[in-house]
């Protein structure tokens, strides 16, 4: 495996750890509140990223090609507004505690870097399957990004 892309998987499955243990703590701290409900999602979507990012870095480890190991998940049109006018609805009238404003914030940044490093990386990116792999992350990033950004939003002015 190219030096580059062994140390993009290296950053990527670290990165990936440290959101989990993020969103993970942030579920703790947060009580029954639609925040908890997003972080929840979002540890979720991290946990599926680890085991992805682990395989494909296993498999390129071992002499595997791009092609050989990564499975591209299907596209999947998320849409954040709709998505978090669904959650928003089981805990309509609610207020956002600080320390669930404070972790949102960070989350907010967290997924700003991820978003910069999956950006940054497909620029560099010459394979076509690594391409399209590193097309998939930014995406998936862009979509936590809009979820995030859209219930700072709500929290603000939850009749907007």
């Amino acid at each position: 495996m190219a030096d580059r892309s062994q140390d993009m998987m290296c950053k990527a499955l670290e990165m990936a750890d440290n959101a989990v243990q993020f969103y993970g703590k942030a579920v703790g701290d947060c009580s029954e509140s639609l925040g908890r409900e997003i972080f929840e999602m979002l540890k979720g979507d991290k946990l599926e990223h680890q085991k992805r990012i682990t395989a494909i870095h296993s498999g390129l480890v071992n002499g595997q090609d791009w092609e050989a190991v990564c499975t591209l998940p299907d596209e999947e049109e998320s849409d954040a507004a709709a998505l978090l006018a669904d959650l928003a609805a089981k805990f309509e009238g609610a207020a956002c505690p600080a320390s669930e404003k404070d972790a949102l914030d960070q989350a907010i940044e967290l997924e700003k870097k991820v978003l910069g490093f999956y950006e940054q990386q497909a620029r560099t990116a010459e394979d076509e399957t690594e391409k399209a792999f590193l097309a998939s992350m930014v995406r998936e990033a862009k979509g936590h990004n809009a979820l995030l950004t859209d219930l700072f939003d709500y929290y603000d002015d939850p009749e907007d």
